[in-house]
């Protein structure tokens, strides 16, 4: 049975923005990495790209 997300993705942003991609199917990280928010939102856009590996973002609030 497929999981509903394929992959969850959660980003730290600040300075460095902290991604870490968690594929459901596998359960396994995929990526751990430091970007620039421009390129995390680019990363969430490739991901997004492929209706069949539905994508599950966590975005934590940097204010606390």
């Amino acid at each position: 049975m497929r999981p509903k997300f394929r992959y969850v993705i959660g980003i730290d942003p600040g300075v460095k923005t902290g991604v870490a991609v968690w594929d459901r199917l596998y359960r396994r990280f995929e990526l751990l990495k430091t970007l620039t928010i421009i390129d995390a939102i680019e990363l969430l856009r490739q991901y997004n790209s492929n209706p069949e590996n539905p994508i599950f973002v966590r975005i934590e609030d940097p204010n606390k």
